[in-house]
């Protein structure tokens, strides 16, 4: 899928297809992007940034299944991704806001993915977007995607602190995310082992200005099963598939 305000080197299919083909299991591919910034007369600058850091020679790698960027978000990009599908194969995810789109269908993607280094395709960050801006809605869709990964995880107290710290790394922090995941899952209740008071404090903060978020958190599985039933068993498929599970 390619959007409009994205678009791929002459040599992106060749590149991809090549790269793909050296890996026989691989059922999902993308490479790195450059990214560009719209001006207000409507062109296009590039800003020399990445999406990811790119050494010249770097080989194709495949990326595991349980990536700490997996439990917010996706690894991969819709706008520069291959797809090695097979005929009993679905890719279709609920009918849920375009943001999340890559996200939630990451999770039906057999693993290990493959990461091309080399940017192959370029990634516009426009002046318009048809993305919502609805906190609440992130703050819901967030919440599933953390509380579904983090109950099929079963990870222990040490690795439970490293998530606390890379939530924390991260501006701004994502802990809110992992606390409001306690509050909806019952399996995640030992997260809130980790959290410390000024993690408290920051969504309690969040929910003085936005009174109705924490209410529409805690009620997104009542409001939208689906998109609560699809997480919770790709999810698990993805762990069961790691573990060697059938």
């Amino acid at each position: 899928m390619l959007e409009d305000d994205n678009w791929w080197e002459p040599d992106f299919l060749s590149s991809m297809l090549a790269a793909v083909e050296g890996h026989a299991g691989v059922a999902v591919a993308w490479a790195n992007m450059r990214v560009w910034q719209e001006e207000p007369d409507g062109s296009f600058r590039d800003t020399g940034g990445l999406v990811h850091p790119f050494t010249a020679g770097e080989p194709p790698r495949l990326v595991p299944w349980g990536q700490p960027a997996q439990i917010h978000g996706a690894k991969h990009s819709n706008s520069a991704m291959l797809i090695r599908s097979r005929p009993h194969e679905s890719f279709t995810t609920p009918d849920v806001p375009i943001a999340v789109v890559e996200m939630f269908r990451e999770r039906l993607f057999a693993h290990p993915l493959l990461f091309v280094p080399r940017p192959l395709a370029h990634f516009s960050r426009t002046r318009q977007t048809a993305r919502s801006r609805s906190p609440g809605e992130w703050a819901t869709l967030e919440t599933m995607l953390v509380a579904t990964f983090l109950k099929h995880a079963r990870f222990d107290r040490v690795r439970l602190g490293e998530v606390w710290a890379e939530a924390r790394a991260v501006h701004p922090p994502r802990t809110t995310a992992l606390l409001l995941a306690s509050l909806v899952e019952p399996s995640c209740r030992p997260l809130r082992a980790w959290a410390r008071p000024h993690d408290w404090l920051r969504l309690g903060r969040g929910v003085v200005r936005r009174p109705l978020l924490l209410w529409r958190v805690l009620g997104s599985r009542r409001r939208h099963p689906d998109w609560w039933e699809f997480l919770d068993r790709a999810t698990a498929a993805r762990f069961a598939e790691q573990r060697g599970q059938p």
